[in-house]
């Protein structure tokens, strides 16, 4: 028996913010989720009831509560997740500070570069440790996404430092520079929600379009390691879930208007709503080819198509449309060996490195009803582990840990254009572990950590978004 099978190379899964939680809209921008792998889930288990039997055998079984749990897991790039970072720091959006000053100086040093302001104190709410986007020089080595080392004299200058080995200072004076920093903090209130798509319309049949509304960000974890690129996934709970004909936002209900044979290219099409544009995916019912048409033109009920149609179709077969999700990433990954980690503030050699980000998300449900009616937040948790080597650099940080002390650590994430994404933890507390020997007789020091609230920037995190 042959049967038509979903193709998850030809799969799409797609995203679109929700106005009402639980609600798909019916208009807005839908995006391509960009995932190496995915297991967005919909899941209403069933117990054996609690009666003592005879012969062993229960007699029936309950049905538990729906969850809607999963995620995806992909590799940083540009733009990709600026919604999901944001859903789950609870944040509209990212909040740019701009910084317009006269330069008297640069003062190049150990590795830094200090920029000095004319008059006042210009650079007193710049976030220490997190990346800060330079413009207005005339060297254009200085014209980059560096990282904030310290403000000096109550914000009167800045002592800049590099994220990667590539980047260098020259000295200048008097000119006009714009100094940028553009970020997110954990802790917002602003909820926000998606309705997630999952299409699999080459299967020719009703309900290939699985939506899973009402999706919240509940975790993000990040992972680095020398060469590659950054790995990132996103962990998920929704509400519910529906199955659909055709994709959200675009052409539904048609059906075939008449007869038609193969290898016509025109295909009369009736009784659907919103008309098909250029670019739109369809299938037919009918189609025992199960091809997969993109429309070229739509006029007076009649689509275009490419390739040809590739099987007879009858009257009245219906037409599965989706339109495309837009790409929200640049199409360019970020790369471990452009970025640094720092710890306490510094440069240090590390091996790998972890972080995770939960919000503690658990649904509410009521009596009568199987499905969550909402989504509550807990406690904002960072977590993580860094493993350096052990050297001499190290050992003053270790005498700190031991002694309870907290320091900020900073992932650095860039591509080769220059685009910068930073994961900040200004005030990381360190667990105590021992010096551990790995396989390659390296002596390695693992540290895992929790943040803590850092009371003069109100969070315990900080997402950096810099465009080059």
């Amino acid at each position: 028996m042959a049967e038509s099978i979903a193709r998850g190379s030809q799969t799409e899964i797609v995203y679109i913010k929700e106005t009402t939680a639980g609600s798909v809209p019916t208009s807005g921008s839908v995006y391509k989720i960009k995932a190496a792998s995915e297991s967005f889930e919909s899941q209403l288990p069933t117990e054996f009831d609690g009666d003592i039997a005879s012969d062993g055998m229960k007699a029936s079984t309950v049905r538990q509560l729906r969850t809607l749990t999963g995620g995806f897991s992909s590799q940083v790039e540009k733009g990709a997740y600026n919604d999901f970072f944001l859903s789950l720091l609870r944040q509209s959006a990212l909040t740019t500070d701009t910084y317009s000053v006269s330069v008297t100086s640069t003062d190049n040093g150990d590795g830094t570069c200090t920029i000095a302001a004319g008059s006042g104190t210009p650079f007193a709410d710049v976030i220490v440790n997190g990346p800060i986007k330079v413009a207005g020089f005339s060297a254009s080595a200085m014209n980059d996404i560096f990282r904030v080392v310290a403000v000096l004299s109550s914000g009167l200058s800045v002592k800049i430092g590099k994220i990667s080995d590539s980047q260098s200072f020259a000295a200048e004076s008097t000119v006009s520079a714009t100094l940028t920093q553009t970020y997110a903090k954990n802790g917002g209130n602003y909820p926000s929600s998606f309705t997630i798509e999952k299409r699999m319309s080459q299967v020719n049949t009703e309900g290939s379009f699985i939506r899973l509304s009402g999706e919240q960000v509940n975790t993000m974890s990040l992972d680095v390691a020398p060469g590659g690129a950054p790995g990132l996934s996103f962990e998920f709970l929704g509400l519910n879930n529906t199955f659909a004909n055709d994709g959200v936002v675009g052409p539904y209900n048609w059906t075939v208007d008449g007869a038609q044979t193969a290898p016509d290219t025109t295909i009369a099409i009736t009784g659907g709503t919103t008309d098909p544009q250029a670019g739109d995916i369809l299938h037919i019912a009918g189609d025992a080819t199960n091809t997969r048409y993109t429309v070229s033109s739509f006029a007076a009920g009649t689509v275009t198509v490419s390739p040809t149609l590739q099987d007879d179709i009858a009257d009245a077969d219906k037409v599965f449309f989706y339109r495309p999700g837009s790409d929200a990433g640049s199409g360019q990954k970020m790369e471990n060996n452009l970025g640094y980690m720092t710890l306490d503030g510094d440069q240090h050699c590390i091996t790998a490195g972890n972080m995770s980000l939960t919000s503690n998300l658990s649904p509410t449900n009521c009596v009568g009803d199987d499905e969550a009616t909402n989504l509550v937040e807990g406690s904002r948790d960072v977590t993580g582990t860094i493993t350096p080597y052990f050297c001499k650099t190290i050992q003053p940080i270790l005498t700190s840990i031991r002694a309870g002390a907290t320091f900020p650590i900073v992932f650095f994430m860039a591509d080769v254009s220059g685009n910068v994404i930073a994961l900040h933890v200004p005030q990381a507390k360190a667990d105590q572990e021992l010096v551990k020997r790995a396989d390659d007789g390296a002596l390695l020091q693992n540290i895992p950590f929790k943040s803590e609230k850092n009371s003069a920037l109100g969070t315990n995190c900080i997402i950096h978004v810099l465009n080059a």
